[in-house]
């Protein structure tokens, strides 16, 4: 079971070494996230499956916590959290344009691929 605390703990964490914000709307959105990403089959969005699930997320200021919650999941690598916020990273402070690990933004919303 994935534990909400856990992921605020970690989204505290990235989002205090980029010095970056949007901590409320991160925090709020948590249990919504993990309960997304348990209705859905991981291991195909993890193997880039055809038939995988597209998650969709509209609220662009909580990347840091669709970041943090695809961790926790495994979805992509608490390493790459580090990152984040950071400049030529893959982790931008704000969803808003296409990412090449697994998953596509677009203006602000978030499709799992």
């Amino acid at each position: 079971m994935i534990d909400p605390i856990e992921i605020r703990k970690t989204i505290l964490k990235i989002l205090y070494k980029a010095g970056a914000s949007h901590l409320g709307s991160g925090m709020s959105v948590v249990e919504i996230l993990i309960s997304m990403f348990s209705s859905v089959d991981i291991n195909k969005i993890i193997e880039h499956s055809n038939n995988r699930s597209r998650i969709i997320i509209s609220k662009g200021h909580c990347a840091a916590a669709t970041y943090a919650t695809m961790a926790h999941f495994g979805i992509i690598p608490f390493e790459i959290l580090k990152t984040y916020h950071q400049n030529d990273s893959m982790l931008a402070g704000h969803v808003s344009r296409p990412r090449p690990i697994g998953f596509s933004f677009y203006i602000c919303t978030i499709y799992l691929k």
